[in-house]
């Protein structure tokens, strides 16, 4: 029979676990509601993932897709494509990471700690909801060029979400 302490901390876990996910859906949904307003992307669609969850926007052109992995406590938004646009192949899932296009744009993204409470988790999703209307319009548009340029300039674009269980591998 488990001790109480071990059934309790489960509990929590379990609890604060699905809160997260929680916030997580409606921080994104609120933050990045501009992709529906005005680019024309159709609603969230969130999915949990074995790493901890996902939301997705996809309008005819372009894919924006930002993972929260519990288990590194990291929110990681990427940029790819879609099925409809004529670079589909040129840019595989889960695409670009948002802090690489940052990063080409001459911004340093802030280092994310403890993402799992409510205010830093918020804190960051509205920051990368900013990042990506200012970074990333032409990709929001259809216009891959640029992350074309970053892929091959920096192929680790998007190393943080891959590993033995996650998509991509």
């Amino acid at each position: 029979m488990p001790k109480a302490g071990v059934l309790r901390r489960a509990y929590y876990e379990l609890i604060g676990y699905a809160g997260a996910l929680r916030r997580f859906r409606d921080a994104s949904a609120e933050a990045f509601q501009f992709l529906r307003s005005d680019f024309g992307f159709g609603p969230l669609v969130f999915e949990e993932t074995g790493y901890g969850a996902l939301v997705r926007f996809e309008n005819a052109t372009t894919v924006v897709e930002v993972h929260l992995d519990w288990r590194e406590e990291l929110i990681l938004p990427y940029v790819r494509p879609g099925r409809d646009s004529p670079d589909h192949g040129a840019i595989a899932p889960p695409g670009v990471l948002l802090d690489a296009i940052m990063i080409h744009r001459g911004e340093r993204p802030e280092k994310q700690i403890g993402v799992s409470k409510p205010e830093a988790m918020q804190k960051t999703i509205r920051e990368y909801a900013r990042a990506l209307r200012t970074h990333a319009p032409e990709a929001l548009r259809g216009n891959f060029r640029d992350l074309a340029l970053i892929r091959a300039a920096r192929p680790e674009a998007r190393w943080r979400i891959l590993g033995p269980d996650r998509p991509g591998k």
